[in-house]
């Protein structure tokens, strides 16, 4: 049986956003104060992840545990703050609307 956390490695592995976190590049981008881009819903790991800029559009057939109440500004993977766009450690270099959603959500607060 496959963890959500190993799954969400494989996603990241998979793609060429997760190679750049793997390699670290979005935390030298956040260093060195580069500019982040907006997430793309077309971008290829905002698709692995069902990443949708306003959560209220998610396909809840297609993920049936998206809850109401849930958004990328109630996840522990977004940074803290109050900006419409914060930046999340799942899409290194790039800003993911607060009032977006994944299938890498996760309570804040709770224990990976």
């Amino acid at each position: 049986m496959t963890s959500r956390r190993q799954l969400l490695k494989s996603v990241l592995l998979a793609t060429p956003i997760g190679l750049c976190a793997v390699r670290g590049s979005g935390a030298l981008a956040a260093a060195t104060g580069a500019p982040r881009t907006p997430l793309d819903e077309q971008d290829a790991a905002a698709k692995a992840l069902g990443y949708r800029q306003d959560a209220r559009s998610v396909d809840t057939k297609a993920y049936p545990a998206w809850r109401r109440g849930q958004s990328c500004s109630t996840c522990a993977l977004i940074e803290f703050g109050t900006a419409r766009q914060r930046g999340c450690s799942l899409f290194p270099g790039k800003l993911v609307a607060a009032g977006g959603w994944c299938s890498g959500w996760q309570q804040r607060g709770s224990k990976p």
